[in-house]
């Protein structure tokens, strides 16, 4: 099995393990002009769909104003685009964030069941086993490490 093969394969698990119905709304819509328009971006993809045209810009990232729902429902698509962009424009760190922001106390880390948290912590080991050096190459390591340990407990 080549590499990509196996980055397929966890990215059609994760979508079998956060397979949900998409939310009707992503954002409170209703708090600024910029969750409105953030909601907006999110509504117009899907999971399979949505790209880093949409959550490229760690400066205007949607998922930052993401509903826990819209985060779960998207969690396949973070996953991809993390692999995808492992030798170009490095979506893995943004993911990252979300993954470390506020601990344990994170929301979207609460929200998922501990087989969903066993997945993320088993593919943070996979990303660290098989790209060390980009991510090290890429300055994210110590955030790696970081949410490998959240999302390991």
């Amino acid at each position: 099995m080549t590499r990509s093969e196996k980055d397929q394969r966890w990215v059609d698990w994760a979508e079998r393990l956060f397979q949900m119905e998409k939310p009707n709304n992503f954002t409170d819509l209703d708090h600024c002009d910029e969750c409105d328009e953030h909601n907006n971006t999110l509504k117009n993809s899907d999971v399979k769909t949505i790209g880093l045209d949409a959550l490229g810009s760690p400066s205007w990232d949607p998922i930052c104003f993401c509903s826990v729902e819209g985060k779960l429902y998207y969690t396949p698509a973070f996953l991809r685009l993390s692999l995808d962009t492992l030798d170009q424009e490095f979506y893995l760190d943004q993911f990252l964030f979300h993954l470390i922001w506020d601990g344990e106390n994170n929301r979207y880390y609460q929200a998922c069941s501990s087989e969903q948290r066993k997945f993320i912590a088993s593919f943070l080991s996979y990303i660290l086993d098989n790209y060390g050096q980009v991510v090290e190459d890429n300055l994210c390591d110590e955030n790696l490490l970081q949410a490998h340990q959240i999302w390991s407990h």
